[in-house]
C-alpha cells in the first residue's frame, strides 16, 4: 500500500514538469506571432551582426562582440536558422522558460530537503507546484514574450544551474567529482553573467545559502564551514564592489565619480534609490496580485523628492525594513520562507538600487521572484497540507487565465502601446510609440493626437524637437501647413541645428514654392551633414525646380556616389538627363534602377517616353504596357500607350 501510494505521489509530481511545457505553450500562443517589438528591434531586427549568413567561429565571434554575448550568439543561431522570424525566437524564450522552471524543481527539491521543514509526503508535490506557478505567473512574460529579454531568461538559467551545481559541490566528497562540479559551477556563472551582468548577484545569494542551508555540511576543501563562509563574503563583496565600479569605467577609483552616472539623468542618487523603495514594495504587490491591469510595458512611477514626498516613500522603506527583520526573526522557524524574502532583495540589488537605470520593469522580477514564491508557497503547504492542493489548483489557474490575457495584448505593438499609454497617461515614451503605430497603420489624426500628447510630456528634453518635427511632417503631408510651420518653428526653438529638422524644414519651404528658402535649409544641413545622400537628392531636386539643371546634376551625382543604391537619386538623375537630351545614358540609368526595384512603374513609363523620342515605338509600347502590368489604373502610362499605338498604326497605313 506505501509503495503504491509513493508511486502515485512520484507520477503526480512528473506530471505537473509535464505539463508544463504543453501548458507554457498555449499561455503564451496569443503572442507567438507577434511582430519584433521596442528594444527587439535595435537588438534583433536591425543588429546586423547576429544576421550571419554561415555558421563558423568567425560569425559567432562577430554576433558575441556585444556587452551579453551569450545571449547574442543564441539570437544569431536563431537568425541561422530561422531568420528573422519572431515566432521561432519567441519558441526559443518558452523552451528556455520551460527547462528553467525544471531546474527550479530540482533546487527547490534540494533546498526542500536541506530546510530540515516538516513537508511530511507534499515535499515533491510542493517544489513542483512552486516551479508550476512561478513558471505560469504572469510576470514572467516580459521576460519569454519580449524577445531581447532572453538575456535574462537565459541569466536565470545558468544562475540557476550554478546553483544546483555549488550545492553538488558541496555535499560531495570525491575528489575527482568535486573538481568537475567546481569546473562547471565556475562555468555556469560565466555563462550567466555574460547572458546577462546582473546575474552577479550569484555569489552573496550563494552567501545566502551557506548562511540559512549550509553551514553544517562540511567541506574537505575547508576545515570548516565558517571559512567557506568567510571566502564567499569577501568574494561577493569584491564581485560587487568591481561590477558597481565598472559602471563607469572612466574613475580608476571605484566609486570615486558616483555622481557622474547621474549627470543629466533629472534626479539625484538618493532620489533615485528612495524611488526604488516603492518599486520593489509594488513589485511585491505584483508577485501577489498579477492582474493585467496592473501589468505594463512601460510603468510611469512619480519621483520620489524626499523621504515624505510622496509618503509612501517611508511607508514603503518601513515595510522594507520589517520584512527583512521578520525574516531574520524567524529564520529557525521558516527557513525557506526567510531564504525567499532575503533571495529577493539580493537578487535586486544590481537593478533597484544605485545604478540609474529606468525605474521600473517587470522582467527584473525573473531570478527574484523564484524563491520568493517558493518560500511563500513551502510557508502555505506548512500552515494548511490539507488544502494545499486545492490552493495550488486555483492559484494556478487563475494565474495562467492572466498570462493568457496578458499575452494576448503582446500580439501587436499597437495594442501594447495602447494598454501601456492607457495606464502610463503621465509618461511620455508610451504616447509617442502608440502614436508611432498608429502611424503605421494609415490613422494619421490619431497619431498626431498622441504625438502632441508625448511632446506636451516632454520638456527640456532633446525627443522634444524631433517630435515637434516629425508632427510637423504629418501635418504637411496632410496639407495643414499652418499647423505644420507651428510645429517646425517650436522644434526650431528648442533644437535649431537639428538635421532632421532643417530637412523638414527644407522640405516643408520646397512643397509651399518657396525653393529658395528650402535651399538654404537644405544647404544648412548638408553643413553638419556633408556625406547625406538624402540632403544631396533634396537640393537636387530645388536645383532643378528653379531651373539651374548644372547645379542639380551635381547635387544628383554627389548623392549617387554617396549611395550607389538609392533608387531616388538615380531615378531623379535619369530625369535630369533626359531634360538635358542626354536620352541614351537616362535610358541606362532607369534600367539599372529597374534593377534595384522591379516594380517602379514610373521608370518604365519614362523609359517608354525616352523610347518614343529616339522613334524606337515598339521598346516604347512594351515599357508602357510594363508600367500598366504593375498599375493597370497608371494613368500617364495608358495615354501615352494609346498615343503610340495610334501613331504607329497611323504610319503603317501610310
Amino acid at each position: 500500500m506505501t509503495s503504491s501510494a509513493s508511486f502515485f505521489r512520484l507520477r503526480f509530481e512528473y506530471i505537473i514538469l509535464a505539463a508544463i511545457p504543453f501548458l507554457l505553450l498555449f499561455l503564451y500562443s496569443p503572442a507567438l506571432n507577434g511582430p519584433f517589438l521596442f528594444d527587439d528591434i535595435t537588438n534583433i531586427e536591425k543588429n546586423s551582426s547576429i544576421h550571419i549568413k554561415a555558421l563558423s567561429l568567425e560569425s559567432l565571434k562577430t554576433a558575441a562582440g556585444g556587452y551579453r554575448p551569450v545571449a547574442e550568439v543564441s539570437f544569431a543561431l536563431n537568425y541561422y536558422v530561422n531568420g528573422l522570424s519572431p515566432y521561432w525566437f519567441r519558441t526559443v524564450n518558452i523552451a528556455i522558460h520551460i527547462t528553467t522552471a525544471w531546474l527550479l524543481y530540482f533546487f527547490i527539491c534540494k533546498t526542500f530537503s536541506l530546510a530540515g521543514e516538516n513537508y511530511g509526503s507534499n515535499r515533491l508535490f510542493a517544489a513542483a507546484v512552486c516551479a508550476l506557478i512561478w513558471a505560469v505567473h504572469p510576470l514572467q512574460i516580459q521576460s519569454v514574450t519580449y524577445i531581447v529579454q532572453r538575456m535574462n531568461s537565459l541569466a536565470g538559467f545558468f544562475f540557476l544551474l550554478a546553483m544546483l551545481l555549488y550545492i553538488q559541490f558541496r555535499q560531495s566528497n570525491a575528489k575527482i567529482k568535486k573538481i568537475f562540479l567546481f569546473l562547471a559551477f565556475c562555468l555556469s556563472v560565466l555563462l550567466a553573467v555574460k547572458s546577462k551582468p546582473n546575474a552577479v548577484t550569484i555569489f552573496p545569494s550563494l552567501l545566502l545559502y551557506e548562511f540559512i542551508f549550509l553551514r553544517s555540511v562540511k567541506c574537505a576543501a575547508f576545515k570548516n564551514a565558517k571559512n567557506i563562509f568567510a571566502v564567499i563574503s569577501l568574494f561577493s563583496a569584491f564581485v560587487l564592489l568591481i561590477y558597481f565600479a565598472s559602471r563607469h569605467a572612466a574613475s580608476p577609483v571605484p566609486f570615486a565619480n558616483l555622481s557622474a552616472w547621474y549627470y543629466g539623468k533629472g534626479f539625484t542618487l538618493t532620489q533615485y534609490l528612495m524611488t526604488e523603495f516603492r518599486v520593489i514594495v509594488f513589485y511585491i504587490s505584483l508577485i501577489f496580485c498579477p492582474h493585467p491591469s496592473r501589468l505594463n510595458i512601460d510603468h510611469d512611477i512619480s519621483l520620489s523628492k524626499s523621504l515624505f514626498q510622496p509618503e509612501t516613500t517611508f511607508l514603503s522603506l518601513f515595510f522594507l525594513l520589517a520584512a527583512i527583520m521578520l525574516a531574520f526573526f524567524y529564520i529557525k522557524k521558516y527557513r525557506m520562507l526567510t531564504f525567499g524574502i532575503l533571495w529577493f532583495f539580493i537578487n535586486h540589488l544590481v537593478e533597484s538600487t544605485i545604478i540609474p537605470l529606468d525605474f521600473i520593469f517587470e522582467h527584473r522580477n525573473y531570478i527574484p521572484s523564484m524563491m520568493f514564491i517558493a518560500g511563500f508557497l513551502s510557508f502555505l503547504a506548512r500552515i494548511d497540507k490539507s488544502v494545499f492542493g486545492l490552493a495550488a489548483i486555483f492559484i494556478a489557474a487563475t494565474l495562467s487565465v492572466w498570462t493568457f490575457q496578458r499575452n494576448s495584448i503582446w500580439k501587436s505593438g499597437l495594442s501594447l502601446w495602447e494598454d501601456s499609454a492607457l495606464k502610463s497617461v503621465k509618461k511620455s515614451r508610451p504616447h509617442e510609440n502608440f502614436a508611432y503605430y498608429l502611424e503605421q497603420e494609415g490613422r494619421v489624426k490619431e497619431a498626431v493626437a498622441s504625438y502632441k500628447k508625448a511632446i506636451e510630456l516632454y520638456p527640456n528634453n532633446p525627443r522634444h524637437a524631433a517630435l515637434e518635427s516629425h508632427v510637423g511632417d504629418l501635418l504637411a503631408k496632410q496639407g495643414d501647413m499652418q499647423g505644420a510651420l507651428e510645429h517646425y518653428s517650436a522644434a526650431f526653438a528648442v533644437d535649431p541645428k537639428s538635421k532632421e529638422l532643417l530637412n523638414s524644414l527644407g522640405n516643408f519651404f520646397y512643397r509651399i514654392g518657396a525653393f529658395n528658402k528650402a535651399a538654404s535649409f537644405y544647404k544648412e544641413a548638408l553643413k553638419t551633414e556633408k556625406k547625406s545622400a538624402i540632403l544631396n537628392i533634396n537640393l537636387g531636386n530645388v536645383m532643378a525646380a528653379i531651373g539651374e539643371t548644372d547645379a542639380a546634376l551635381q547635387y544628383y551625382n554627389s548623392a549617387v556616389s554617396l549611395e550607389k543604391t538609392s533608387v531616388e537619386a538615380n531615378y531623379n538623375l535619369a530625369l535630369l538627363l533626359m531634360r538635358k537630351g542626354e536620352l541614351t545614358e537616362a535610358a541606362d540609368i532607369l534600367k539599372y534602377v529597374l534593377t534595384l526595384n522591379p516594380r517602379l512603374k514610373e521608370a518604365y513609363s519614362t523609359l517608354g517616353i525616352i523610347y518614343e523620342q529616339l522613334n524606337q515605338r515598339d521598346e516604347a509600347i512594351k515599357n508602357y504596357n510594363y508600367a500598366l502590368g504593375i498599375d493597370r489604373n497608371f494613368k500617364h502610362a495608358r495615354e501615352n500607350l494609346e498615343r503610340v499605338i495610334k501613331m504607329r498604326s497611323g504610319q503603317h497605313s501610310q
